[in-house]
C-alpha cells in the first residue's frame, strides 16, 4: 500500500510497514519505494501520510481547488468586478501547474 508522504509536493510513494497502536501515539513506520529517499526506512506523524498512492492525483486536484477557494475567501473586499477579472485572467493565462 503506497501513499504519498511528508508535506507538499512532490509526493514520495511509501509502504506502511507498522503502526503504533497505543493511545496517543501516532507514528507510523514507513519504507519510501523510490526516489531521493528510496529504501530508507522511517518513523513519521500519521498525519504525513496524505492518501492512497493510487488516489495521487484526485487528491492533489482537491488540494488545489481547496487552495483556490482559500485564496478567494481571503481576498480583500473588493468589487465583484475586480475578482472577477482577476480569476479570470489567472484562468486563462496562467498554466494550471504553476497557478
Amino acid at each position: 500500500m503506497g501513499l504519498p508522504c511528508k508535506g507538499r509536493l512532490p509526493f514520495e510513494e511509501v509502504t506502511v510497514l507498522e503502526v503504533v497502536s497505543q493511545s496517543g501515539n501516532r507514528k507510523v513506520r514507513i519504507q519510501f519505494e523510490d526516489g531521493p529517499n528510496g529504501g530508507e526506512i522511517q518513523w513519521v506523524g500519521r498525519q504525513s501520510l496524505k492518501a492512497p498512492w493510487n488516489e495521487k492525483v484526485a487528491f492533489i486536484e482537491i488540494e488545489q481547488e481547496q487552495g483556490w477557494a482559500r485564496a478567494k475567501d481571503q481576498s480583500p473586499d473588493e468589487p465583484a468586478r475586480f475578482r472577477e477579472a482577476a480569476a479570470l485572467v489567472i484562468t486563462e493565462a496562467m498554466d494550471d501547474a504553476l497557478a
